[in-house]
């Protein structure tokens, strides 16, 4: 099942998730939800649930960057999720990496987007690095589990709007290789052992 609509944290939209639930996508910073909401997420996960976090899902605007840190604030969503956002330079191209984990193989581009800098505070299987941008390859893509589910999470994909309001022809979305990494992430995420 896919949920119709929006669902808004702030209004305890977590509750919304259930068993008939297939995949959670979430996109944007600024949307954490409070304990209550965390404790249905943990319990979705747990007991099979699959959840696709993308870009900003890591990052809190009114800690990141300064203190606390944004974990300090809700710790048990960045435990579940896996990662915390520490910042990132300025947009730039840059070329990602792909590791072939148990069948899945994510791939090697170049793209243009924000190299996201994001801590690990979970143990998670890396699926793809920013080889680029710093001395040491960073980590961009990982999968996780949580009881009998599954997270997974992809740092790319900040806009596909240029500064002027257009098209933005080079960033990560307009690249058929991250297009297709992420169907194959949410095709991992949709594949369920057969009971």
């Amino acid at each position: 099942m896919i949920l119709p609509d929006p669902v808004p944290v702030e209004s305890g939209g977590y509750g919304r998730l259930s068993s008939d639930v297939d995949l959670l996508v979430t996109f944007t910073c600024d949307r954490i939800p409070g304990e209550d909401d965390t404790d249905r997420l943990e319990r979705w996960l747990a007991s099979g649930g699959r959840w696709l976090a993308l870009h900003a899902t890591n990052a809190n605007p009114t800690t990141s960057g300064g203190l606390p840190r944004p974990e300090d604030e809700r710790p048990r969503f960045f435990e579940l999720l896996g990662s915390v956002f520490e910042g990132h330079p300025a947009i730039r191209p840059f070329d990602v990496r792909g590791a072939d984990r148990n069948g899945l193989r994510l791939r090697d581009y170049r793209t243009h987007d924000e190299p996201f800098r994001i801590r690990m505070i979970a143990e998670a299987e890396i699926l793809q690095w920013d080889v680029e941008t710093a001395p040491e390859p960073i980590p961009i893509a990982y999968r996780r589990s949580v009881g009998t589910g599954l997270v997974a999470y992809h740092a790319l994909g900040h806009t596909a709007v240029d500064r002027s309001g257009g098209p933005d022809d080079d960033c990560s979305w307009a690249i058929p290789e991250f297009r297709a990494d992420l169907a194959d992430l949410i095709s991992m995420l949709c594949i369920r052992p057969e009971p």
